[in-house]
């Protein structure tokens, strides 16, 4: 199997895996935003969808990150949405280091950093719950 269709296995659902496909739900409030976070996790890739309570679920920006064996610190680029959002790449290239596998980030929160840094730590304490990494 080559290294390409390897990682494509890893986005499927794997009923052979001890735990296989898990959608993760989570909401948490820092000062007055309320947020929510929806985690796919899956065998080989995780994608991670976060925005505020009050607002309406969409999908207008998305940037992945993966590690390469060229560099040490992950390759990340944009998907969805033009330039993109510069704390939406950060955060995937930080859950790609720790994780070690393909990361989707799709962060519609505005620009604050101490929240989106709030909402960073809960994502990762949540992912060492789940045993994802």
């Amino acid at each position: 199997m080559t290294d390409a269709a390897a990682m494509m296995s890893g986005l499927r659902v794997n009923e052979e895996a001890k735990e296989g496909a898990r959608v993760v739900d989570l909401t948490g409030k820092y000062v007055d935003q309320a947020f929510n976070v929806q985690m796919w996790l899956l065998e080989l890739a995780c994608f991670v969808w976060i925005g505020l309570s009050d607002t309406p679920a969409s999908l207008t920006s998305m940037s992945t990150a993966i590690k390469t064996p060229y560099d040490p610190f992950p390759l990340a680029s944009n998907l969805l949405g033009g330039y993109g959002d510069e704390n939406e790449t950060q955060l995937a290239q930080r859950l790609v280091l720790k994780t070690k596998k393909q990361v989707f980030v799709s962060c519609n929160l505005p620009d604050d950093p101490e929240l989106v840094a709030f909402v960073e730590r809960t994502i990762m304490l949540r992912l060492r719950d789940e045993q994802f990494f």
